[in-house]
């Protein structure tokens, strides 16, 4: 090909990469353009969206707002005369209350599920309060209406799990007076804590039973103030309820932390109701926590048949536990040798058990 001598072969290369960079150049800047442009776009929808999705949410709580009050009405103006009439025919006071609960369970949603008797009117009407507690008000204007009456006074009721800081102080520098009848202390118990229900917290704080119901006061979410008392209080073995603390309140694992922080494990007492609270969170004791527990406890089921609860201890303390009883941990390596670890730990777990049954053999030879 013969060269344009105005335009040598040399330039015309270097017209045509210059142009290709100028194309690459616009259609990189058009690119980035339409890409700036639709992240705009995707931004401003994304806030619409948000936008919608609050707006949605404040409808469904105006509507749900709205139900309640239709409910309310309607039960304020002819469904409490037409219902008076019908429980009035009631053959007994337990029939009576059993209608009442129906009518409850139809308006309400339950905050609680408790065991309370449908025949005594005054256990009845503490089981309502509790078990509707947040529709409280609404429980005690029903009872009014229907003619149901009380020597209390239902206004100052107060679950404890609603109780201030300064109430639970009383409880617990009264912490020894804690019995309930018949060790009700988490369950069946409203009947016992009846005639003591609607003082104040001080108040039943001072009666040795009062019958406090537990399950209540371990899920107020201010005990969580009095996390290092608690400890202490478990270490001394003095008020052994807490040990539920961590199953009625959400509490992290820093914050059970805090409470095994403040057990000796060394003294501590490793009866079943204290050892179910450090079973429980067994995870979280630090190695020299664990080796005082194991040193305790290595005899236990736990350590030897319990292979879901020993599959949470680290690997180094497996190797003991294997050691210390080969013969039984011959279950988990046959039966459950798939569920509960890797396929490396199994290869470790393996090695460990055969030169632990190896070396019991010399040792009984």
């Amino acid at each position: 090909m013969c060269e344009n001598p105005e335009y040598p072969m040399s330039e015309m290369n270097e017209l045509l990469v210059e142009y290709k960079e100028k194309c690459e150049e616009v259609l990189r800047n058009s690119v980035n353009a339409e890409i700036s442009q639709i992240k705009k776009e995707n931004k401003f929808l994304k806030e619409r969206n948000t936008e919608l999705h609050n707006d949605i949410n404040n409808l469904k709580k105006l509507y749900a707002e709205e139900s309640y009050k239709n409910k309310t009405i309607a039960l304020d103006n002819s469904i409490i005369d037409i219902f008076k009439n019908q429980i009035s025919s009631k053959e007994t006071n337990e029939d009576k209350n059993k209608s009442v609960y129906a009518l409850f369970n139809l308006l309400f949603d339950k905050d609680y599920n408790e065991r309370f008797s449908k025949e005594d009117n005054e256990e009845f009407i503490l089981g309502c309060l509790v078990e509707f507690y947040s529709h409280k008000e609404d429980i005690i204007k029903i009872f009014k209406t229907l003619g149901y009456a009380s020597r209390y006074d239902w206004n100052k009721f107060i679950l404890p799990a609603e109780w201030t800081v300064a109430d639970l102080t009383y409880f617990f520098n009264n912490i020894d007076r804690r019995s309930n009848t018949n060790g009700t202390y988490f369950e069946d118990n409203l009947k016992f804590w009846k005639n003591f229900a609607y003082g104040s917290a001080k108040k039943q704080c001072e009666y040795n039973y009062s019958n406090i119901p537990w399950q209540f006061v371990l899920s107020n979410k201010h005990l969580k103030k009095y996390l290092k008392t608690i400890g202490e209080l478990i270490n001394n073995a003095r008020g052994w309820q807490f040990i539920y603390i961590d199953k009625y309140l959400d509490l992290s694992d820093d914050e059970i932390k805090i409470i095994l922080n403040e057990i000796d494990f060394v003294d501590f007492s490793y009866d079943d109701d204290y050892y179910k609270f450090i079973k429980r969170n067994i995870h979280l004791l630090n190695e020299k926590q664990l080796e005082i527990v194991f040193e305790n406890c290595k005899n236990r089921y736990d350590f030897s048949c319990d292979f879901n609860f020993i599959s949470k201890l680290p690997m180094e303390f497996i190797k003991k536990v294997i050691k210390n009883n080969p013969e039984k941990f011959r279950d988990l390596l046959n039966k459950n040798y798939n569920k509960y670890f890797s396929i490396d730990q199994k290869e470790i777990l393996f090695k460990i058990y055969i030169e632990s049954l190896k070396k019991k053999k010399e040792q009984e030879d």
